[in-house]
């Protein structure tokens, strides 16, 4: 089965990351918080997937191992339109590297928001 025919099937979801893993291992997630301009915690340690292909591809390889220099970006759905943003830096440093993306099976996870869903268990990839 594609890829493509898994996105249209339902019942999967998507973790990118510039690392093949075997077991996916619950990690602080992080978001900026502009009040305070830094990170702060977000929620409690999970595995993070999506529901939506476009966002793991582009966190598979937009991430601080590929771009260690400035890996800034922004993603995130906005009436059904998939916004994916970074700079023309962090696209320069990527143009060579590699990512992997990990179908999971969405049983075990429960809709964090829009966009993400958590599983606050190790998850195998498919």
């Amino acid at each position: 089965m594609k890829i493509c025919d898994l996105k249209n099937s339902g019942g999967y979801l998507y973790h990118g990351s510039p690392f093949k893993i075997d077991i996916l291992k619950p990690s602080q997630a992080y978001n900026f918080n502009k009040d305070k301009n830094k990170m702060i915690e977000d929620g409690k340690p999970a595995v993070s997937a999506t529901q939506y292909l476009n966002i793991a591809i582009f966190r598979a390889l937009v991430n601080k191992e590929n771009a260690p220099e400035n890996h800034w970006s922004e993603f995130g759905v906005d009436g059904g339109e998939i916004n994916l943003i970074t700079s023309k830096e962090v696209l320069d440093q990527i143009k060579l590297k590699k990512g992997y993306l990990h179908v999971l099976d969405e049983d075990g996870f429960t809709k964090y928001n829009g966009m993400e869903w958590r599983s606050y268990a190790e998850v195998k990839p498919l």
